[in-house]
C-alpha cells in the first residue's frame, strides 16, 4: 500500500507543475494516470 501512495503521491507533485507550468497535454496525461490508479486529487493552495 505505500508503494501506491508513493506513487499518488509522485502523480500529484507532477500534477500541480504542470498546472503551475499551463502544460495541459501533460496535465491531461496524468490525470489519466491518476484515474487508472484511483489516485485522489490532493488540492494544494
Amino acid at each position: 500500500m505505500d508503494l501506491k501512495r508513493n506513487s499518488c503521491q509522485d502523480l500529484n507533485t507532477q500534477l500541480a507543475v504542470y498546472r503551475e507550468f499551463h502544460n495541459t497535454n501533460a496535465e491531461a496525461a496524468v490525470l489519466r494516470q491518476m484515474a487508472m490508479e484511483h489516485c485522489p486529487i490532493q488540492k494544494r493552495g
